[in-house]
């Protein structure tokens, strides 16, 4: 039977007396392993749900804003290198009334094709049902913005874009992959209850924005391997006369992703 030495006996007399400080010691230890785990894992769970919700709903690579372009111009963006797919929709900014709420609410409206789905950025439908083709009294509400008015299908709401009031049928409620985190620019928190996204068909939001055979923003996704920067930059100058150029970066998701890389990067 192997004899422990002298400073060996020592020092777990020592750790004896100490015992409470070693075991507080250990548990600050096993805390910061745990928590070092938990973080991975829950980065893990994030990117993982990111990339399949981005892929499945065909979340876009860039988008571009401008004031006013011609449909036509889509095909030379299309032309472009490292683009694989281009849409073009409207989009614009509204003010909304509801019967039961008397303060001012803001939303943003954007265009969907008036037959079928769109090719980018496709909606997850909630409750109801989609819009119907070529209406132009329907719209679908983002579904936080639903759930803090407790509103439903068939019920009504007045919006007025671009100077023209009109009233609307609820037909149905939607989340979609550029709206994960609803939040109003320049705002620090969300307001569900005074700021919403609608959704309507293309004809109705030509006409409200007088742009028959035109579009206002346009969405692409990149080829497989492409340069980003190459693309945007081709893109910026195509577009430099009427673009206010960004990037999409799925903005609110990444930013989430990101802080929990830190978190789980650093030393506990």
């Amino acid at each position: 039977m192997m004899r422990l030495k002298a400073i060996h006996r020592k020092a777990l007399r020592d750790l004896w007396h100490m015992r409470g400080q070693a075991l507080a010691i250990a548990l600050v230890i096993a805390s910061g392993i745990a928590m070092l785990v938990m973080s991975a894992a829950t980065l893990s769970s994030l990117q993982d749900t990111r990339d399949r919700l981005y892929r499945d709903y065909r979340f876009s690579d860039v988008w571009a804003q401008v004031k006013r372009a011609p449909s036509a111009l889509a095909q030379r963006v299309a032309e472009l290198p490292g683009v694989n797919e281009v849409e073009t929709r409207l989009i614009a900014g509204a003010k909304v009334e509801l019967a039961d709420f008397y303060e001012p609410i803001e939303a943003v409206v954007q265009s969907l094709p008036d037959t079928g789905e769109p090719a980018q950025n496709r909606l997850y439908l909630r409750s109801g049902r989609m819009l119907a083709p070529f209406a132009d009294d329907e719209v679908l509400v983002s579904e936080s913005f639903a759930l803090a008015h407790k509103l439903q299908p068939g019920d009504r709401l007045r919006a007025t874009v671009y100077g023209r009031t009109q009233w609307f049928t609820i037909v149905g409620m939607a989340v979609s992959p550029e709206y994960v985190y609803q939040i109003k620019p320049g705002a620090m928190f969300p307001d569900y209850q005074r700021y919403a996204i609608l959704w309507m068909n293309r004809r109705a939001l030509e006409a409200a924005l007088d742009m028959n055979g035109a579009f206002n923003q346009v969405v692409v996704r990149l080829s497989p391997g492409a340069d980003e920067r190459d693309t945007i930059a081709a893109m910026d100058l195509l577009l430099a006369r009427n673009a206010a150029w960004a990037r999409m970066a799925a903005w609110t998701s990444s930013r989430t992703v990101s802080c929990t890389r830190n978190s789980a990067s650093s030393p506990p």
